[in-house]
């Protein structure tokens, strides 16, 4: 019994091996065009022309929309208003620094009725936050930094997730 069990062994194998071997051996026959020499052999960086996307799709997608505003008031203003442009992909940031305490009120205005925006989130120079609001935003900023206004959709919520917008900021000085 020994001696018969050792012998189908030995036998399994032998056939596993050879199978192994016209395995591998097919594998590298099927898939080989005969490459004369390693220049002539394709990379992964290489991009054959038939796979680029159209040249309308390329101008389409590579138009840069920024998702971050750095608010400036102009001298002697304690009002702005901005464009922008809310995407699917990312909420918009605005960075708005603030030397002294000020009452914040801020007001988005969709360029379509239908376009969900809010303003998410409120970020403070010590890292805490606060929200979600709505389109308008009032707020006293007491602390002195750079605080972060982030604007996105409402995932909850139906409408156009994509979509121009005006932002309009005012902060009155606080005594």
């Amino acid at each position: 019994m020994i001696i018969a069990a050792s012998n189908l062994l030995q036998l399994v194998k032998r056939i596993m091996y050879r199978l192994l071997t016209l395995f591998l051996v097919l594998l590298t026959a099927c898939g080989s065009e005969g490459y004369k020499d390693q220049q002539d052999r394709p990379t992964a960086t290489d991009s054959p022309a038939d796979t680029l996307p159209p040249a309308h799709y390329i101008e389409e997608t590579s138009r840069h929309i920024d998702s971050v505003i750095h608010l400036a008031f102009a001298p002697d203003s304690t009002s702005l208003t901005v464009e922008g442009q809310l995407t699917e992909i990312a909420p918009v940031t605005c960075y708005l620094p603030a030397d002294r305490k000020v009452r914040l009120t801020a007001q988005l205005l969709p360029g379509t009725k239908d376009l969900n925006i809010r303003f998410s989130q409120i970020i403070f120079p010590d890292g805490k936050a606060d929200g979600p609001f709505g389109q308008e935003l009032k707020y006293t900023l007491a602390q002195k930094g750079t605080y972060r206004l982030i604007i996105s959709s409402n995932l909850m919520a139906n409408g156009k997730r994509n979509g121009s917008f005006v932002l309009k900021v005012k902060a009155d000085p606080v005594r």
